[in-house]
């Protein structure tokens, strides 16, 4: 069973081949790499000769909260599920890591052959301040403003104060979905994500809509998924370890080693967000938890002797 890794990129490229190193040779990475991040030529080169790379793409200047997240997974996707043998598609970043032996990896996927692994809930939810509505209510200008500088961050404030002042909210279009939230992180099968490639390209304006509205990338592809032949299929799970407990904002935790164990214990293959300098430590040791297993030589035999 093969694997495919959609992978979006901000930087550090050689911290994130040891990432997508780390899988092993049954995984073939598409990544895409934030067009305004100052990348070096040769750190992209270096990227490119990885053998498990088969795509890099720069197509996006990529904001944090805005649809060229999503339009970014979607470019890479499409790629991706021309390759007929990749059986599935798990959406990472460059902080996110294995945290198993890849072979148990596979065989996870190989047990639950046929399901889907998304962590999704109908809007409005308790679990978003407003439900979550408010998201799609205003014109939330994410892809114009990198709001990660103190430009950005002021820009999109004043235009959303002035919106509020003003009373201005967006409506959804008639017979539009029900819509369903979640995370951005994923593990889904080839046939599903052909599937949401063929209905958005079938529908457009759907798409569209998501234009200048809040992380879309948590709302756009869950609604089309819930909505499909497949959604019986879901488990409401995503399979990463992420640890929201000690950091209450919009960004989970960045881990580090105290979160070793409950992670090993945690039943989940992947985690997030795990950085340098503070995951320095759970890097490493995370290198001996995902080591296979040595299948040594059978009891009563000798090694073989070289001539």
């Amino acid at each position: 069973m093969k694997h495919g890794l959609i992978v979006l990129a901000h930087g550090n490229i050689p911290d994130l081949v040891d990432v997508l190193e780390q899988f092993g040779p049954g995984f073939e990475a598409f990544v895409h790499v934030d067009k305004k991040a100052p990348i070096p030529a040769k750190d992209l080169e270096y990227l490119r000769s990885r053998p498990m790379v088969r795509m890099v793409s720069r197509r996006y200047r990529v904001n944090w909260g805005g649809l060229n997240v999503v339009k970014a997974i979607l470019h890479l996707t499409r790629t991706a599920i021309k390759d007929t043998e990749l059986c599935y598609l798990h959406m990472i970043t460059g902080t996110d890591r294995i945290i198993v032996p890849p072979s148990r990896f596979e065989a996870y996927f190989e047990a639950h052959a046929g399901q889907e692994f998304l962590l999704h809930f109908p809007l409005p939810t308790e679990y978003w301040p407003n439900g979550g509505m408010d998201r799609l209510a205003r014109f939330d200008p994410l892809d114009l403003f990198n709001v990660r500088t103190a430009y950005g961050k002021r820009m999109r404030n004043l235009v959303l104060h002035v919106q509020q002042r003003l009373g201005f909210t967006r409506g959804l279009p008639a017979r539009f979905p029900p819509l369903f939230g979640g995370s951005m992180s994923w593990s889904l099968s080839r046939e599903l994500l052909a599937y949401v490639v063929a209905e958005l390209d079938r529908d457009p304006k759907f798409l569209r809509r998501f234009a200048h509205t809040f992380c879309p990338d948590e709302i756009a592809l869950q609604t089309v998924v819930m909505n499909s032949p497949f959604a019986s299929r879901v488990a409401n799970n995503n399979l990463r370890y992420i640890d929201w407990s000690r950091q209450r904002t919009a960004h989970p935790y960045v881990l580090d080693a105290a979160n070793l164990v409950p992670m090993r214990d945690s039943g989940m293959l992947l985690a997030r967000k795990i950085e340098r300098p503070m995951s320095d430590e759970l890097i490493e040791r995370l290198r001996e938890v995902i080591k296979e297993p040595d299948v040594g030589t059978p009891e009563g035999a000798q090694p073989p002797t070289q001539d």
